[in-house]
C-alpha cells in the first residue's frame, strides 16, 4: 500500500509541474495571431518581386494584396497568382517551428520560420496549401460578395497569367 501512495504522490506532483512548461510559439511572439491581416510573402514571378499579403489559398493560384512590385504596376492592387507562374516564394512565420533549448535563458523556447516554396511545390502539396490557407487573411476563402467588396477598395483583381503577365 505505501508503494499505490507513492505513485500518487508522484502522479500529482507530475501534473502539478507540468503547467510549467511551455512549449511551441506564443501569441505575444506569434506576429500573425497579433493582427488580423494574412502572412507576408516575397513572391518572385516573371523575374519581378512582388512582396504581397495572402489573402486566401485556391486551388491553384494564390489570392493577394501586392504591397510593392518592381516591374509589375500591381503596389495597392488584388492579384491573382497561378502557381505555375510563381518561380519561387517566401512565406513569413510559415515554415513550422523552430525549436531552441537556449534561445533566451534556460527557457525552452520556439522561433517560427519562413517558408520557402515554387509554385510547383505548391501545386503538388495540399498539406503546404492548407497550412498556408490557415495563416492567410480568409482562410475560409474569398466567396463573389466578399470579392466585390475587396475589389471596390483596391480596384479590380488583376489574374496574371502562368508567365507572370497581367
Amino acid at each position: 500500500m505505501p508503494h499505490m501512495n507513492t505513485r500518487f504522490v508522484l502522479a500529482g506532483m507530475v501534473s502539478l509541474l507540468m503547467p510549467a512548461c511551455s512549449y511551441g510559439p506564443k501569441v505575444d511572439r506569434f506576429p500573425p495571431a497579433q493582427h488580423p491581416s494574412g502572412i507576408a510573402s516575397l513572391l518572385y514571378v516573371a523575374g519581378d518581386t512582388l512582396d504581397a499579403e495572402v489573402l486566401a489559398v485556391e486551388e491553384d493560384a494564390l489570392l493577394v494584396l501586392v504591397d510593392s512590385a518592381g516591374q509589375h504596376r500591381l503596389a495597392g492592387r488584388l492579384a491573382r497568382i497561378p502557381f505555375p507562374g510563381i518561380t519561387r516564394g517566401r512565406f513569413a512565420h510559415a515554415g513550422g517551428v523552430r525549436r531552441g533549448f537556449f534561445d533566451r535563458g534556460f527557457a525552452l523556447s520556439a522561433n517560427v520560420r519562413p517558408y520557402e516554396a515554387t509554385g510547383e511545390d505548391l501545386a503538388a502539396n495540399p498539406e503546404d496549401r492548407a497550412n498556408l490557407q490557415l495563416l492567410s487573411r480568409y482562410p475560409q476563402g474569398v466567396g463573389d460578395e466578399l470579392l466585390a467588396r475587396l475589389e471596390a477598395a483596391y480596384g479590380e483583381l488583376e489574374t496574371l497569367d502562368p508567365d507572370g503577365e497581367p
